[in-house]
C-alpha cells in the first residue's frame, strides 16, 4: 500500500472468493467505473445495481474504457483474466474490448476496417453469435455479442476472429494487429442489451470525435439499423 499506481490484486488472506469466482476482486467495473482517485480500488457495486449470479468478468486490470492514470499504453496482460468456473458457452451476452498491439492507431476509415467487418460477420455465423454492436476506435474495438444457442462458444469465436484478422493484417503490412489478450464483461440480467449498445456507440462522442454517434462511420450492428436509434 501507499503507492498511488498499485492496486492490490490479491484477496485478504483466509477469505475465499464468493461463489468461487476469483477474477475481478476489488477493481472498477468496466460498465460502471468508479470516480475519484485512480489509485482507489472500489470493492463495492454501484448503488442500486445488484450483481446477479456473481458474474463480474473482465475486472482486475486497468479498464479498457477508463484506463488508470499512468498505465503504460503498450501493457499486455498475460495473466489469466477469464473465469475458471464459467464455460463461455451458450446464449450469454458479452461486452468485449480488443486493443491494437502497443495501442497503435490503426482504424481510421471504412477501408481500414472493411476486411475486419467481413471476418466478424463470417465468424459470427460460424460460431453462432449475434453482433448487437461494434465500434472501431483508432486503437481498439468494442463489441457487444450474444450467443445464439448452447453451441455458441465465445472463446473460440473471439480467438478465431483475432487469428484471421491478425494474419491478414500482418500479410498486408508486416505488422502485428492485436494485443495478446482481450477484455470481456459477461452482462448480468439487469443490464439491457440496447443500453449497453448505446453506451458503446457513444464512445466516439465521449472522445470528442463526433457530436452524434450516427455520424461516426466505424460503428454499427448486424442486428438493427443504427440510424434509426
Amino acid at each position: 500500500t501507499g503507492s498511488p499506481a498499485v492496486c492490490n490484486r490479491r484477496k485478504p488472506k483466509g477469505l475465499p472468493y464468493a461463489g468461487g469466482l476469483d477474477v475481478g476482486q476489488g477493481f472498477p467495473d468496466p460498465l460502471f467505473p468508479t470516480t475519484g482517485s485512480p489509485a482507489v480500488c472500489n470493492r463495492r457495486k454501484p448503488k442500486g445495481l445488484p450483481y446477479a449470479g456473481g458474474l463480474d468478468v473482465g475486472q482486475g486490470f486497468p479498464d479498457p474504457l477508463f484506463p488508470t492514470t499512468g498505465s503504460p499504453a503498450n501493457t499486455e496482460y498475460k495473466k489469466r483474466i477469464r473465469l475458471k468456473e464459467f464455460s463461455y458457452k451458450g446464449p450469454h451476452r458479452y461486452f468485449v474490448t480488443l486493443c491494437t498491439y502497443n495501442k497503435e492507431n490503426v482504424f481510421y476509415g471504412k477501408y481500414s476496417v472493411s476486411c475486419l467487418l467481413d471476418s466478424l460477420r463470417a465468424k459470427s455465423r460460424t460460431f453462432r453469435f449475434k453482433v448487437w454492436a461494434y465500434c472501431f476506435m483508432p486503437d481498439h474495438l468494442h463489441l457487444l455479442v450474444e450467443g445464439s444457442d448452447d453451441s455458441s462458444n465465445f472463446r473460440k469465436f473471439i480467438s478465431s476472429f483475432k487469428q484471421d484478422t491478425g494474419f491478414s493484417y500482418k500479410k498486408r503490412s508486416g505488422l502485428r494487429l492485436w494485443q495478446t489478450n482481450y477484455y470481456e464483461h459477461v452482462l448480468r440480467n439487469e443490464e439491457y442489451t440496447d443500453a449497453v449498445a448505446k453506451y458503446i456507440f457513444n464512445n466516439p462522442v465521449r472522445k470528442g470525435l463526433v457530436e452524434d454517434y450516427r455520424k461516426y462511420a466505424l460503428l454499427g450492428s448486424f442486428e438493427f439499423d443504427v440510424s434509426q436509434t
